[in-house]
């Protein structure tokens, strides 16, 4: 998970991802925030925190947490996800690790039309 100033925000995703049984790491790639993201995310001690001590755009900060993980599979997250549930976190993993699937995507709500046929 990336996060640049989300302080407000990713306290209520790391609650659900922390301790959801499908995920064994979480890595928290903090991109040079100006604002108490690191606080929030030091309050959980089970969460790999990587710091950059500038910006370096969400792409870099996505290849940098990808580059720490010790697992073979691996789910994106953004850190200003509003409302997301354990169950999404499930929906996303099952089809994967069952084999039925090589990758899962989520799609906001208010997604394109052509996002969502695809």
């Amino acid at each position: 998970m990336c996060a640049y100033n989300e302080a407000p925000r990713i306290a209520n995703i790391l609650s659900v991802v922390i301790n959801h049984p499908l995920i064994d790491e979480v890595i928290v790639v903090d991109d040079g925030s100006t604002d108490t993201t690191a606080e929030q995310i030091l309050i959980h001690a089970k969460i790999d925190v990587i710091t950059h001590g500038t910006n370096k755009g969400k792409s870099y900060a996505i290849a940098t947490g990808i580059t720490h993980a010790l697992n073979d599979l691996v789910m994106l997250l953004d850190a200003d996800l509003i409302g997301l549930t354990k169950e999404d976190i499930t929906g996303l993993a099952e089809p994967v690790l069952a084999g039925n699937a090589d990758v899962a995507m989520s799609l906001r709500k208010n997604s394109f039309r052509l996002h969502k046929f695809l």
